[in-house]
């Protein structure tokens, strides 16, 4: 029996195969696409969980200085007794009506650990008040001591970051990485003034051609820093009553004069709840609440060391007691009360 053997040309099988192996190839992108996204997603999981679950617990200068998000109370006393710490920093405030403070403050009175209170933001600007606090407790009080906010993120950051910038030869770049996300911080929604803060602070040492140092870091902190356009003082008008006293039923207008003392210039707009303004209300002695206005609300640039002229209006009111009270707003709704600046309030009455 004769077999018949077929030679094939060499260059067509060649060809075949390869026409082959592109159809069977499918595009590399997608599967880059999709691998990309589940990096991401894996990558949020792990600081989901790491905030969540794992406390968030970080060291920032080996046996002495530690910092974390809102512990459990166990989890409290755990890291209390494995790291030797004999100060918590709060840095959410006092909060005696609050569940988690109650416990907090139960673990460390029943440790024997001191317990210190900072009010921090994690979207706003330190106060310079609550700075100066923050200062004090990081010369005054026992090591080792743990740091911590809610998530041990944004306020936690910015304090573990003073605390470098307070130790020698820690440059500023290496200080800054405590807000990174290596500790879950991203500048987002009003989180972005951590950074913020630091960055007044570089502007502070370019203006002057200065170098970092822990000596310079300190004087900013404690006679420098201005919390960027949050600073300014109102004068009344001459002709505001020295006695104290209106006429019934009579509306009357006032000019207040406000004057920049900060460190950014004030921008003025037509648009309500937005750029620089005055915030005034009228209360009766009862705290009804007469009147909720604005005023400021006009296109205008107002530098530092200059001022600006704002009206406030007093409407026709009956016979009794009033307050009136004025506040500073910046372009984000921050009340400059938050920063330490003093409302203007003036008290009256209205006569028949």
């Amino acid at each position: 029996m004769l077999m018949t053997v077929r030679h094939r040309d060499p260059a067509a099988a060649f060809l075949t195969r390869l026409r082959r192996g592109a159809e069977s190839r499918r595009p590399l992108w997608p599967a880059l696409l999709r691998g990309g996204i589940c990096g991401l997603a894996a990558a949020g999981l792990i600081d989901g969980w790491t905030i969540a679950f794992a406390d968030n617990l970080h060291t920032v200068k080996p046996g002495r200085v530690f910092r974390s998000a809102q512990m459990s109370p166990e989890h409290f006393r755990r890291a209390l007794e494995r790291r030797h710490i004999r100060t918590i920093v709060n840095l959410r405030g006092t909060c005696p009506d609050m569940p988690w403070y109650l416990a907090e403050c139960r673990v460390t009175h029943d440790a024997n650990v001191n317990q210190e209170d900072v009010c921090l933001s994690a979207t706003r600007l330190p106060s310079p008040s609550e700075l100066r606090r923050l200062i004090d407790v990081l010369d005054g009080t026992e090591y080792p001591i743990l740091f911590h906010c809610r998530q041990g993120v944004d306020r936690t950051g910015l304090a573990a970051t003073a605390v470098k910038l307070l130790e020698p030869g820690v440059s500023l770049a290496t200080a800054r990485r405590q807000l990174s996300l290596g500790f879950c911080y991203v500048p987002f929604n009003g989180t972005e003034n951590m950074r913020q803060f630091f960055d007044l602070y570089e502007e502070w040492l370019a203006k002057l051609n200065l170098a970092h140092s822990p000596e310079l870091f300190r004087h900013w902190a404690l006679n420098e820093y201005c919390p960027g356009c949050c600073r300014g003082w109102l004068e009344p008008p001459p002709d505001l009553p020295a006695n104290h006293r209106l006429k019934a039923n009579c509306a009357r207008t006032f000019q207040f004069r406000a004057h920049n003392t900060s460190i950014r210039d004030w921008h003025l707009t037509t648009a309500t709840m937005q750029g620089f303004h005055l915030r005034y209300t009228v209360t009766a002695s009862n705290h009804r609440t007469m009147l909720a206005e604005q005023a400021g609300l006009f296109d205008a640039v107002v530098r530092p060391g200059e001022s600006v002229d704002l009206t406030v209006g007093i409407p026709a009111l009956a016979p009794g007691a009033y307050d009136l009270r004025i506040e500073m707003i910046d372009e984000f709704e921050n009340s400059f009360c938050m920063f330490g600046q003093e409302p203007y309030q003036f008290v009256f009455q209205v006569e028949p």
